[in-house]
Formats: C-alpha cells, structure tokens, sequence
C-alpha cells in the first residue's frame, strides 16, 4: 500500500484539501496571504487547520502553554515512481512572520512522523518518505521600483528546520509546483 493509499483511508475528507482540477488550492479568508495554488502529480492534500474543526480535541482549545493547538495550514503528499514526498507548507504574511511559521512547521513533522510510526506499527506503510518544509510569504501585488513586471521569483535552496528537515522560504510564489521544489534537493549531478 502507498502512503497516499493508507491516507486516503484513514484522513477523514472533511479535512482533505479542495482540489481545482491539478491544483490543490489552499485558502485562509480572513488572512492577508489567503490563497495558495500548489500544482502536484499523484498526491493527496490535507489541512488540520479548518475553521469550525477542531483537530486535537484531546487539549483544550485555551490552554495556557503555548503552540499546544499550533498546526500548519497544508499538508501534501505526493509520490514519483518510488519517491514520497511530504510537503508541510505555512503561509504567512511578513518576513518576521518565518520563524513562528517554522515553529507551526515543526509541529506538523512531529504529527507527520506519529502517522508514519503508525501506520509503520501495523504495516500499513514502511516505505522511505522524505519530508520538506515550505513557508510561503505573501506575494506582492506590485512590481518593484524600476522594474515593469512582477518577478515570479526564484525557489532559493532550502535552509533547515531545527530538526534538520529541509526549509524552503518562498517570497512572491501564488503557485507552487511540487517537481520544481524537489529539483533543490537533488544532488547536483
């Protein structure tokens, strides 16, 4: 069974992500960074962050300690010939914004990694999967001075979080395509 099989079985579909023909479109109405296109082959797309769902039920929703409830908004799984990749992506609105949404980050690979323990245990799944880190910061809605058009930007080479995942930092990206982000961590050839 792939990852996204097993997923597909065990993420109830009120948390899937809604999928608009190849893209996975992730959105967060009341925020300045509100929509995300993210273009993956065979994937699956979930989000523990949907409002009027509460994802941990088992903490209370006004604890005291902070981050107990912190979650990232996407998750997107994809997979290539033997390759699994999961992708964990946090919009935010500001550059000063990337060290909280690295936190919420970590907090996603913390759960990512009890599904994979799981589904491990009972033999669900036991394949290799790598797992990669996105914060996306709101793109601009205008050109830099002197320039006539906006830049769609470069996926710079990716950083590490503090458990060592890899780290992308993405500024002015409204799409993401997955193939271009796993191009960075190929080795050079």
């Amino acid at each position: 069974m792939t990852l996204i099989e097993a997923l597909e079985q065990v993420i109830d579909s009120c948390w899937k992500l809604e999928r608009v023909g190849s893209e996975w479109l992730m959105q967060e109405p009341n925020s300045t960074h509100s929509e995300l296109r993210i273009t993956a082959g065979k994937s699956f797309g979930f989000s523990l962050d949907k409002s009027g769902n509460n994802a941990f039920p088992l903490f209370k929703q006004n604890s005291p300690l902070e981050g107990m409830n912190k979650k990232c908004d996407g998750i997107i799984v994809t997979e290539s010939g033997q390759r699994t990749d999961v992708i964990l992506i946090e919009m935010k609105a500001g550059k000063n914004a990337a060290k909280e949404a690295a936190k919420q980050i970590e907090s996603a690979n913390l759960l990512i990694q009890w599904l994979l323990g799981l589904l491990d245990l009972y033999e669900h799944f036991t394949g290799q999967v790598t797992v990669i880190g996105v914060v996306s910061l709101k793109p601009r809605k205008t050109p830099n001075r002197g320039t006539t058009k906006l830049s769609s930007g470069e996926i710079p080479k990716p950083g590490k979080s503090p458990s060592g995942i890899p780290l992308f930092v993405l500024q002015n990206h409204p799409k993401l395509k997955t193939r271009e982000l796993l191009k960075h961590l190929e080795p050079a050839a």
